[in-house]
């Protein structure tokens, strides 16, 4: 048999681990789990897992080891037996995981990735609106003390001149404990843009908010980033998507199933071409 290195999707919640992924993990002699770039949101994986894996097989390992050089551990281990890079979501969105797999390839080492429901995937879907019509996604990170990055309202500002909406990760850093809330990402856009002051958002504007999408106690709210401030979405992790142009049907998801004001979302629909009128 040849030796696999695989990459395990284990989808957004314990509850979402397929019968190909457990079949995977049962069979592989070392599992390294991802343990920074999310969280399960309903139970822990070695609950979940005790009844399936060796615990004596699984090691939870940092942003440094996966993304350090000790990922050439992993290859030499990987040239020799089947080894599992266990990742929270999608293994491939969001994490920089795909140059572990350039580099196995690169030596020779066949390399097999096990999909699973992605934030990106989920919380478009779980929104109503339509996924052709998304544009460039980013990360709203928490500011450093000498740094503090404009990108996603730039990322924001191009995507509402094209129409286009935007879906933005929010900051988990798990080594700290300091996981993003949607309040913090609408604090935090609205910061950007006392800086930049191209007048695209401000309390009017329209967002909305995810909640531990995935989970049974899942949260999708739509209003204005006034109302949303003061929604309780209750405990990570969050996720923020900004509405471009918005088709009939879109702004009638947003109204009667993600709670959005109907006067809020037609206001934002008019200022967004507004906005599009002018940059023509």
């Amino acid at each position: 048999m040849i030796a696999l290195l695989y990459f395990v999707g284990l989808g957004l919640s314990s509850k979402d681990i397929s019968l190909k992924a457990l079949d995977v993990l049962k069979r592989a002699d070392r599992i390294y789990v991802d343990n920074y770039t999310s969280l399960f949101v309903n139970s822990d994986f070695k609950v979940v897992l005790s009844e399936y894996v060796d615990q004596a097989k699984v090691s939870f390992v940092d942003r440094e080891f996966l993304e350090g050089e000790d990922y050439r551990r992993i290859l030499k281990e990987a040239a020799l037996r089947d080894i599992v890079i266990a990742v929270i979501g999608d293994p491939f969105i969001a994490t920089t995981h795909i140059f572990i797999r350039i580099e196995a390839e690169k030596a020779g080492i066949p390399t097999k990735v096990i999909h699973a429901p992605s934030i990106l995937s989920a919380g478009i879907s779980a929104t109503g609106l339509q996924a052709y019509k998304f544009g460039k996604s980013a990360t709203i990170v928490f500011p450093e003390e000498e740094f503090f990055s404009t990108y996603p309202y730039e990322v924001l500002y191009d995507n509402l001149l094209r129409g286009l909406h935007t879906f933005f990760f929010l900051d988990i850093k798990v080594e700290r404990s300091r996981l993003m809330r949607v309040e913090d990402a609408l604090k935090l856009l609205l910061r950007m843009e006392e800086f930049e002051n191209k007048g695209i958002i401000d309390l009017g504007a329209l967002g909305i908010g995810l909640g531990r999408i995935g989970s049974d106690n899942e949260v999708i709210r739509a209003g204005s980033f006034k109302d949303l401030l003061q929604y309780n979405f209750g405990p990570p992790p969050h996720s923020l998507i900004i509405p471009g142009d918005l088709h009939p049907l879109e702004e009638e998801v947003l109204i009667y199933i993600c709670g959005a004001p109907k006067t809020v979302v037609k206001h934002w629909s008019s200022r967004v071409k507004k906005l599009r009128s002018k940059s023509t």
